[in-house]
């Protein structure tokens, strides 16, 4: 779970710290002027970025970064229906793939990785729950769902490892 630390700055405002999951820190500080700062620290190389808004900059872009114009939902929702371990992640096909040109039913995907292919998108198509006649070409885009090892084993499978 994601911990916000608050601190009070006496006669300046107030901090609120947040470790990120790319191994940064998020800090906000709002000035009692309205002023925000966020500071940015990648933890690992100390590369340090600040951006200064105006209290109405900040108004402005809140509502963005906590979701109210616009959310990812169906993917919030997959992710967070999946259980612990599970895994979705796009995987193109390779033109050099050996399994470009080839059916869904012929190459024995599940049995080999044990991930499962739950779309294709094809140039602007998509073919959701494709049927194990189902073809897939060369630069298409293979939606499948497994644990990070099954998902490997596809990635090498197709001939990206």
């Amino acid at each position: 779970m994601v911990e916000i630390i608050e601190s009070d700055l006496p006669t300046v405002g107030k901090k609120f710290s947040m470790k990120l999951a790319n191994d940064g820190m998020l800090t906000i500080i709002v000035y009692l002027t309205g002023k925000r700062d966020i500071y940015y620290e990648n933890q690992k190389t100390g590369e340090r970025v600040v951006f200064p808004l105006t209290d109405e900059e900040a108004r402005k872009i809140s509502p963005i970064i906590g979701g109210t114009y616009f959310r990812p939902t169906l993917i919030d929702q997959l992710q967070a229906s999946l259980t612990k371990g599970m895994n979705i992640e796009w995987v193109k096909v390779p033109k050099t793939s050996d399994i470009a040109g080839k059916v869904i039913k012929d190459l024995d995907i599940r049995k080999k990785t044990d991930a499962s292919i739950i779309a294709i998108i094809h140039g602007d198509a998509t073919i959701p729950n494709p049927n194990p006649s189902t073809t897939i070409n060369a630069d298409d885009t293979l939606v499948v769902i497994g644990t990070a090892d099954n998902i490997a084993k596809l990635k090498g499978l197709i001939g990206l490892n």
